[in-house]
């Protein structure tokens, strides 16, 4: 993965936004791109440390940050031509990408998807226990669809286990802004 691969998938994420009331949070996306891309073009890695370090504030909040958006059509911020679930599905694979390659920045890509794949399993694996546990308290929950979660959904709860295995150990700690 590149610098070049985060930027792209900011700008597709953010081109997204521009046909949702997201615009002015894609605009944002998009300018943060645009100087990540100057200073990594200009030489000057140092620079693009702290601007990366900076996307992961689109990840803190509440419950995932920009993963806590749900279009529905009581919102009317749906773009023209799909459903509330198209839209839906479309901006969460849009920020997961965003996501992934945010985690992996500075990583050749065929090791990033190695190690991506293996974190995935490892955090279904958690996830997959923390439902055990909880159906043996309450097992009338069984039959309720359980969905995984995206993984960048929970990067503000414990953001030292994504820094353990991805290149956000690279960036300044300082850098990495919390809106919570």
């Amino acid at each position: 993965m590149t610098v070049e691969g985060l930027v792209e998938s900011m700008t597709r994420l953010a081109d997204f936004m521009d046909k949702t009331s997201l615009a002015e949070q894609g605009r944002e996306i998009r300018a943060l791109g645009v100087e990540i891309l100057k200073e990594k073009t200009e030489g000057h890695i140092e620079a693009v440390k702290p601007l990366v370090a900076k996307v992961t504030g689109y990840f803190w909040g509440w419950g995932g940050g920009l993963f806590d958006v749900a279009f529905s059509e009581e919102s009317e911020s749906i773009p023209e031509g799909m459903t509330a679930d198209s839209a839906s599905a479309t901006y969460n694979a849009l920020l997961d990408n965003m996501f992934f390659n945010l985690l992996f920045w500075d990583t050749e890509k065929e090791k990033a998807l190695r190690t991506h794949e293996e974190m995935i399993a490892r955090y279904r694996r958690h996830w997959d226990e923390k439902r055990e546990e909880f159906l043996k308290e309450h097992p009338e929950a069984a039959e309720l669809p359980w969905d995984y979660m995206p993984m960048g959904f929970y990067f503000h709860w414990n953001p030292e286990w994504f820094k353990e295995w991805s290149d956000l150990s690279k960036l300044p700690v300082d850098g990495m802004r919390r809106d919570d």
